[in-house]
Formats: C-alpha cells, sequence, structure tokens
C-alpha cells in the first residue's frame, strides 16, 4: 500500500521530505534521523522532533502511522 500524501494533504502543500519518505522510506529516514535531511524552511535543532509531529498531525490519516512504523523498524535493523 502506497503513502498517498496528495490526498492526505487534500491538494495543499505537501513538504518534501515527506515525498521523499513515500518514496524511499529507507533512504529518507537515513537522512533525517542524523540531519542530514534537507527541510528547507522546516529545518529544526531535532529532526526527531519534526517527524513527531508529522506523525501527531497525520496520524492515521493514509495509513501514515503503519507506514512509519514499518519504515522505522527496517531502518532499526539496517542500521
Amino acid at each position: 500500500m502506497s503513502l498517498d500524501l496528495d490526498r492526505i494533504f487534500a491538494g495543499g502543500h505537501v513538504p518534501e521530505w515527506l515525498r521523499a519518505f513515500a518514496a524511499d522510506p529507507d533512504e529518507a529516514l537515513h537522512d533525517l534521523l542524523p540531519g542530514r535531511a534537507d527541510l528547507g524552511h522546516l529545518t529544526v535543532a531535532e529532526p526527531v522532533d519534526l517527524l513527531l509531529n508529522w506523525l501527531r498531525a497525520l496520524g492515521e490519516h493514509g495509513g501514515f502511522t503503519d507506514h512509519l512504523d514499518r519504515a522505522l523498524a527496517s531502518w532499526i535493523e539496517t542500521s
């Protein structure tokens, strides 16, 4: 099942990192968690805070929680 960000954001602006996550979750997390991801105006001191904010805001919309859960489990296993 793919992550339909355009439906989740109802035609609004989708942050580029979320698009990268939808395309390749492992690579996106590999860039975000150590602070290497280009977040544009969303740059924060702790990238995990941004990820948690997206998790709270998007929650179950379009299965984001499930996608993130699987991606984090895979990232932990490979890292």
